[in-house]
């Protein structure tokens, strides 16, 4: 593969093991679990491209889902699974991670239907590579 993107997708599925992870959305015959993340806009810069290969900047967003009771708020979990996504160790398979950090973690305002109360937060991790 020349581009990192579904590998880093990938990467942050593995290293997680302990949640549900989706590419992007629950699939549509899946009704989502309480607590799961989703692996969102990839976005990639090519930084340097040299005779061997290119460098890359990544960006990642991994957004943090918690379903619950209709009126039930509670910032724990989320901050909890934000941790664990900041600290994970990922290995972008057919790539050399130079470096890793988080650039922004955002909670948003809680979602609301009819039965649950719906909360997110966003956690944009950036990732320097090469070939």
């Amino acid at each position: 593969m020349n581009i990192p993107n579904s590998a880093t997708r990938r990467a942050y599925i593995e290293a997680l093991p302990q949640y549900k992870i989706f590419d992007i959305a629950v699939p549509s015959d899946e009704e989502p679990p309480e607590l799961y993340l989703t692996v969102n806009n990839v976005v990639l810069n090519e930084t340097e491209n040299y005779k061997t290969g290119h460098e890359w900047q990544i960006a990642t967003s991994i957004n943090i889902w918690h379903v619950n009771e209709k009126g039930f708020i509670s910032s724990l979990d989320l901050e909890q699974v934000a941790n664990d996504v900041i600290n994970s160790q990922i290995e972008i398979e057919g790539f050399k991670l130079q470096h890793r950090e988080m650039f922004d973690c955002k909670q948003f305002e809680p979602l609301e239907t009819d039965t649950n109360t719906i909360e997110r937060m966003v956690v944009i991790m950036k990732h320097w590579v090469t070939k």
